[in-house]
């Protein structure tokens, strides 16, 4: 099974989207492949591209520290497994691997909300991923993926993750 693992600094990235970089690893630590992460500072179409490239590279799961509820809701429905590392637990990349100090996430309850999507919630500026806004554009005018006529109803999972 191949992972991805946010990297910055050579380490665990403290924030699954805040990361320099992604490694994809086997079971057995062998490193397949590297890629810059899409997401950093790209905003909502930046992390759509995140979720093509973990597909684009086989990944079944990932390894975090952090990540907020809505990039987690994005991974569960693109049926990508989602592993925490423990808190305070500094163990070895090969021990993650192994499930050593890790939690499986299987809800959002270890997840982050993110301020900034509340306070834009708020202000009515919300991308097209939220599902309030299928205008075709989103807060910072770029198009959307979604068409005109999307819902969501036409199919469970997003359009990010459709094969």
């Amino acid at each position: 099974m191949i992972t991805a693992v946010p990297v910055m600094d050579n380490r665990l990235s403290n924030h699954f989207t805040k990361a320099h970089h992604f490694i994809f690893v086997k079971d057995t630590g062998e490193l397949v492949s590297s890629a810059p992460n899409p997401a950093l500072d790209s905003g909502c179409s930046g992390k759509s591209r995140l979720l093509e490239m973990l597909k684009s590279n086989h990944a079944k799961r990932v390894l975090v520290k952090n990540i907020g509820s809505r990039m987690l809701s994005r991974l569960f429905e693109c049926e990508i497994k989602v592993i925490m590392a423990e808190k305070g637990q500094s163990a070895d990349l090969l021990s993650l691997l192994r499930g050593e100090n890790v939690t499986t996430l299987v809800d959002l309850s270890r997840a982050r909300i993110s301020k900034k999507y509340e306070d834009k919630k708020a202000a009515g500026q919300l991308c097209c991923h939220s599902g309030k806004n299928h205008s075709g554009k989103n807060h910072s005018g770029h198009s959307c993926c979604h068409s005109d006529n999307h819902s969501q109803s036409d199919n469970k999972k997003k359009c990010c993750c459709r094969k």
